[in-house]
């Protein structure tokens, strides 16, 4: 499996991280087998690390995933920040963050872990202080 799962129940949070070159399907198996996890609840913080990948999915794979991302309302409801190495794999991934984002569904692309963590952390505490 080219990605490893974790899931952080204390703080909400899942990672996945990709750990080899990677394709489309192996995205959509990750996925697949962390919305699958009985751990895995709506509205967490999902971290896609991506950096290790050498794969960049094309606009038709891209509107794959959104498609993908919409059949599960799990992911719909959760945060989903996207880390990537390339430039043009932050390309692809804004594309679809646009994409999500126009349906309400919150997802971001960086090309830093670091921020990306920053940005779930903040999108949390503010989520903590709503309740």
């Amino acid at each position: 499996m080219p990605f490893h799962i974790a899931i952080d129940s204390n703080q909400r949070l899942a990672t996945v991280t990709s750990t080899s070159r990677g394709d489309a399907v192996g995205v959509r198996n990750a996925l697949l087998e962390l919305v699958a996890r009985p751990e895995f609840e709506a509205g967490y913080s999902v971290l896609i690390d991506a950096r290790a990948f050498d794969f960049t999915p094309t606009a038709a794979e891209i509107r794959g995933f959104v498609d993908f991302h919409f059949s599960y309302e799990s992911l719909c409801r959760s945060r989903v920040a996207i880390v990537v190495a390339r430039l043009q794999d932050f390309g692809m991934a804004n594309m679809f963050a646009t994409l999500c984002n126009l349906n309400d569904a919150p997802v971001r692309s960086f090309m830093s872990i670091d921020e990306a963590r920053r940005w779930l952390a903040a999108i949390s505490r503010h989520a903590d202080h709503d309740n």
